[in-house]
């Protein structure tokens, strides 16, 4: 896992390798420590090469309490083939933002406009 790219106020974390429940505490610990001051978060999936439902939990987690903190927290263009699966085979992709979030913003239809 990489942290790189500070950029002004918006840190991008580099994934790579599987996201699955085996790395949950090791992801969400990366996405904390990267959150922590306070700046944005995108988030690169590029070379993800493996994806669970622990790991989408854990994107929406994040998602919100960045929402709910004034924090933007983004996926970048292009994920990997095994995220957009694993993302459309558990039903995450969405036409609609969250319910709870007042803007309706949501990870997942991002992916989707980002394509």
């Amino acid at each position: 896992m990489d942290r790189s790219a500070e950029q002004k106020e918006r840190k991008t974390l580099v994934l790579d390798g599987e996201c699955t429940l085996d790395r949950a505490v090791e992801l969400k610990s990366a996405m904390l420590e990267a959150l922590g001051d306070g700046g944005h978060l995108a988030l690169d999936l590029e070379q993800v090469t493996a994806v669970d439902l622990s790991f989408l939990q854990i994107l929406c987690s994040a998602h919100q309490t960045t929402l709910n903190c004034g924090q933007r927290f983004i996926l970048c263009p292009r994920p990997s083939t095994a995220f957009i699966e694993a993302a459309e085979g558990a039903g995450f992709f969405r036409s609609m933002g969250c319910r709870d979030t007042l803007n309706e913003e949501c990870l997942f239809t991002e992916v989707i406009k980002n394509g």
